[in-house]
């Protein structure tokens, strides 16, 4: 059986994905701890 193209995607971009999935605030924002000021100033960049 031939493998996922999902799978093909992410081992080719594996750098750039384990960069984005493992940033701290991704890591922050899944585990419900991020810091109020920094939802704060992402709070208002959605306002505009």
């Amino acid at each position: 059986m031939s493998e996922r193209f999902t799978e093909r995607l992410r081992q080719e971009s594996h750098p750039v994905w384990s960069q984005a999935t493992e940033h701290r605030f991704v890591r922050e924002l899944l585990s419900g701890t991020v810091p109020d000021a920094v939802r704060a100033f992402f709070d208002s960049a959605d306002e505009d």
